[in-house]
């Protein structure tokens, strides 16, 4: 009799167990769907203007919002700059672009990507490490994707 006992509370733990791990799976796949409804809702409501105004304040529905839900709405942090490039830089990347239709223009490539580093072994790791270091402004390729020239400004 002792032994129906023992394994009715073994039972009983194991479907506890099994009940609450699947309440926990339930609630992180609500909260995760939540997020991912919140982050593309936003997305498709974005202004025609992705650059906002320095004068510009957010409206008050939207600030009271955000202070009554402490959610990250983006797991990815912010860019340290508005632009990937600057005013001039795409000037002369949309210059490149329309000048050279037949060719691809990439801008912001490392050195290392373009020239490759002599010797082998530890030296060519080193070499291929400094040159690294260094940025190429635009980097011009035909369509099979060999470089044709380098612009360094």
């Amino acid at each position: 009799m002792l032994w129906y006992l023992f394994l009715l509370v073994a039972a009983g733990f194991v479907v506890y167990a099994i009940w609450n791990y699947r309440r926990k799976v339930a609630a992180r796949r609500a909260a995760s769907d939540t997020r991912f409804e919140k982050i593309f809702k936003g997305q498709a409501q974005l202004p025609a203007n992705p650059l906002p105004s320095s004068s510009a304040a957010p409206p008050a529905s939207e600030s009271a919002a955000s202070a009554k839900a402490p959610v990250a709405i983006a797991a990815t942090p912010p860019p340290a700059t508005q632009r990937f490039l600057g005013q001039a830089e795409s000037l002369l990347y949309y210059l490149l672009k329309a000048g050279l239709p037949g060719f691809e223009v990439f801008a912001g490539v490392s050195l290392a990507r373009v020239v490759g580093a002599p010797g082998n072994g530890q030296d060519r790791e080193q070499q291929a490490r400094r040159l690294s270091q260094y940025q190429l402004d635009f980097v011009i390729c035909d369509k099979s994707m060999r470089v044709i020239a380098v612009v360094d400004v």
